[in-house]
């Protein structure tokens, strides 16, 4: 058996509603912080390519954006 999926993606919104476990860890991060669409941008340009399988995807926000997330994120320090 075979099953394919199709989702058009725009935003961190669009993957929060089709992610799962860690990888909505991340996304609530990057929204909470303000920095969404830096981090959606980060996404595609990492994933170089039309068909990238979901699980791919997940797995990439939930294990591989942690420093990404720590230095695009804005610091107490930088708030003053």
């Amino acid at each position: 058996m075979t099953i394919y999926e199709e989702h058009n993606v725009n935003d961190c919104y669009d993957l929060y509603n089709i992610c799962w476990s860690g990888a909505l860890t991340r996304l609530d991060e990057a929204i909470e912080n303000e920095i969404d669409k830096e981090f959606f941008d980060y996404i595609v340009e990492c994933m170089d390519g039309d068909m990238t399988e979901l699980t791919e995807v997940n797995d990439f926000i939930w294990f591989d954006c942690d420093e990404w997330l720590e230095e695009h994120k804005p610091h107490e320090e930088d708030e003053d």
